[in-house]
């Protein structure tokens, strides 16, 4: 027999779980300990001497290797001179997606 409460309580214990350990970690507060992906906020701006005058928030993946986060780079150096970039938070990145089967005629 299925008992949906307990099913219901484990799901939510694991996805409780999971959530912890998915939350933001500010770059101020602590750097990742080895190196590897993961998941960053950080602040792009321009001054407006070569491009337009901007200032995004962005979310993307990216390397953190030897203590530093590998951010994007452009071609054009002038462009480059006028970018600045900042990372602001850091989290692990969620474990793959796995499948599960499940068969409630073997259960009843």
């Amino acid at each position: 027999m299925i008992d949906i409460g307990k099913d219901l309580q484990d799901a939510f214990n694991g996805g409780y779980k999971q959530g912890k350990q998915d939350e933001w970690i500010p770059l101020k507060r602590k750097c990742p300990d080895r190196n590897g992906h993961y998941l960053v906020t950080y602040r792009e701006w321009s001054k407006g001497e070569y491009l337009p005058k901007f200032d995004n928030t962005k979310v993307k993946i990216l390397r953190f290797h030897e203590a530093i986060f590998r951010l994007p780079k452009c071609i054009d150096e002038k462009a480059e001179k006028d970018m600045f970039r900042e990372v602001l938070a850091w989290m692990r990145l969620p474990e793959p997606y796995e499948e599960e089967d499940y068969d409630l005629q073997k259960d009843a």
